[in-house]
C-alpha cells in the first residue's frame, strides 16, 4: 500500500475506535451488579446462578415452548406425555378447544418435564436431559450442515439430483450442551456408529 493510504487508513481507523470508546463511556451501565475478580473468572457460573432452572432440583411438569420458558421454569402448556415402556417419550400431545388430543411436532417445543424427569426437543424426538456439573448435557441426533467436499463427491457421483440431496445435511448424534445464555446446543463430542 502507498504510504498515504495506509496514514489514511490509521487516521480513520483512529477516529472509529475513539468514536467506540467516546459513546461506551456515555452510557449508563444496565446493571448495577457489581463484578469481583472471582466472578470475572468463573462468570459462567456467575450468570447460572441468575436462571431458575440451574438452582433447582425440583422440576415443574410441563410442555416448555422456548428457552425463556424452560430457563424460567414456566411452562408454555399442559399437555398429556405418552411414554414407551422403557420411560422414553412416544409423544407429546395437547387437547384444541374441541377437546380433540393433537400430537405435537418435536420441533415446535424445546423441552418437555414428566413426573420431574427432564426431556430436550429436537426434530428428530425427545432425549433425556441431565444436570452435570452445573450444565445440562443430553446425547441425542442433529442435522450437520454437508461440507462442500461431500456435495462434490455425490455430484460427481449421482449428478445434480446428488448434490441437491447432499447439500441438505446429514443426521448424526452427539454429546451436547446447553448454553445458559441461548439454550442453543453445542456440540461436544460426535459419537460414532458401528457403520464408521
Amino acid at each position: 500500500l502507498p504510504i498515504y493510504v495506509a496514514r489514511a487508513l490509521t487516521r480513520e481507523g483512529s477516529k472509529i475506535i475513539d468514536g467506540f470508546i467516546a459513546s461506551a463511556l456515555l452510557k449508563k451501565p444496565g446493571d448495577t451488579v457489581s463484578y469481583s475478580n472471582a466472578d470475572i473468572e468463573n462468570i459462567d457460573s456467575f450468570e447460572k446462578r441468575r436462571v431458575p432452572v440451574y438452582n433447582s432440583t425440583i422440576f415443574t411438569d410441563g410442555i416448555y415452548t422456548s428457552w425463556a420458558s424452560f430457563k424460567n421454569l414456566a411452562p408454555g402448556i399442559q399437555g398429556f406425555v405418552e411414554t414407551r415402556r422403557d420411560g422414553s417419550i412416544s409423544s407429546v400431545k395437547i387437547e384444541d378447544a374441541d377437546g380433540k388430543k393433537i400430537k405435537l411436532k418435536p420441533k415446535s417445543i424445546y423441552a418437555v418435564i414428566n413426573k420431574g424427569l427432564l426431556y430436550i426437543a429436537t426434530e428428530y424426538g425427545y432425549y433425556p436431559l441431565q444436570k452435570f456439573r452445573d450444565n445440562f448435557i443430553f446425547t441425542g441426533d442433529v442435522k450437520v450442515a454437508a461440507s462442500s467436499g461431500d456435495i462434490s463427491a455425490a455430484q460427481f457421483g449421482f449428478g445434480l439430483i446428488g448434490a441437491a440431496l447432499a447439500s441438505r445435511g446429514r443426521e448424526e448424534r452427539y454429546d451436547m450442551l446447553i448454553d445458559h445464555l441461548t439454550g442453543r446446543f453445542i456440540h461436544l463430542v460426535k459419537i460414532k456408529t458401528d457403520a464408521e
